[in-house]
């Protein structure tokens, strides 16, 4: 594995992380996470499964996965066949805020990917050439970090979100639904919760809305998504009210938790403690600084 960068070294300060070639065994994957930093995959070979919010996708050489901030996503490589990928990590205020020109900003492609909630690229063998070229440079750069090797980096960093921003536009991005996972209620169960966390949802519900039993339900969710039902409806409502805790700045705390879906204020900071290592009141001062 070729890393240049830990995610963990990140902070405040840091334009990007970037790790190249990074073949893991399955058992090695993190489990479903989030993160401030948008992350963009490239896919070598190997094949799997990406759950990415309410969706999986199959992964195969030549996509492309654009994951923004804060968005639940897992990946299940195959036993036999794992993935081989690049990722680059870029904190959006650092990378994406040097705009020129009014009619495109670098931030454009995570804005996209987010609001149509379709995080998945498939690229053409030139083009995937192309980009692959742009990835061992970036790799070459960092390794023999002469000086301005950060800068150039971030430069080939910047031309290939512009790439990846122009190849979406094109693309009919519909058409490739059609050979997404094969679990298509699953994803339905998942876009309904996303439409309804202000909403009361209990398994019962939601496996009547799916046709199937409870028991079925919960164990597939399980194996799909790599957690609970539970966890991932909190995980879920604690994200949002994130959010909103972030830009609603004159709604107060507890119509905050009812508009997310907690059932009670102890039951609300429970959660968001453990999912953000603080409560609610007190992230909203931290993120006020």
């Amino acid at each position: 594995m070729h890393e240049i960068s830990q995610l963990s070294k990140m902070n405040a300060f840091s334009s990007f992380s970037f790790v190249y070639k990074s073949t893991k065994d399955p058992q090695k994957e993190l489990p479903e996470h989030t993160h401030d930093f948008y992350e963009i995959v490239y896919v070598y070979k190997g094949k799997g499964v990406l759950f990415v919010d309410d969706t999986f996708y199959q992964m195969r050489r030549g996509d492309v996965f654009i994951i923004p901030n804060n968005t639940i996503h897992h990946a299940t490589p195959e036993e036999d066949d794992p993935i081989t990928s690049s990722v680059i990590f870029i904190s959006p205020d650092s990378v994406l805020s040097n705009t020129i020109e009014e009619s495109y900003s670098f931030s454009y492609l995570f804005e996209l990917i987010k609001n149509k909630k379709d995080y998945k690229i498939i690229l053409e063998q030139p083009q995937y050439y192309q980009l692959e070229s742009k990835l061992l440079n970036i790799y070459k750069e960092l390794l023999e970090n002469q000086v301005g090797a950060k800068h150039a980096s971030l430069l080939i960093i910047q031309q290939i979100i512009l790439d990846l921003y122009r190849i979406y536009l094109r693309k009919n991005q519909e058409s490739k639904r059609l050979e997404e996972f094969a679990y298509s209620w699953i994803n339905e169960i998942l876009r309904f919760i996303d439409k309804n966390l202000h909403k009361r949802l209990t398994l019962m519900d939601l496996a009547n809305q799916a046709l199937v039993s409870p028991a079925h339900l919960s164990r597939v969710f399980k194996e799909t998504t790599g957690m609970s039902l539970t966890s991932y409806i909190n995980k879920k409502r604690t994200l949002k009210a994130k959010e909103l805790l972030i830009n609603d700045i004159h709604d107060t705390i507890d119509s905050i938790a009812e508009r997310t879906g907690f059932q009670s204020m102890p039951h609300f900071y429970r959660t968001f403690k453990t999912y953000m290592g603080t409560t609610p009141s007190k992230f909203r001062k931290q993120s006020k600084l």
